[in-house]
């Protein structure tokens, strides 16, 4: 019974943090993406 319980709490702390990670992956693809725009339009 303490098995389930304690496999239960565990994805709960993984779902806290994955929209964490995932707003730092979309921070950095964003910031990727407009740094190629950029370096484009700077002609590199």
């Amino acid at each position: 019974m303490a098995d389930p319980r304690k496999k239960r709490r565990r994805p709960a702390h993984d779902e806290e943090r994955h929209p964490v990670l995932r707003g730092v992956a979309l921070f950095v693809c964003i910031t990727a993406f407009l740094g190629a725009l950029y370096w484009k339009a700077m002609g590199w």
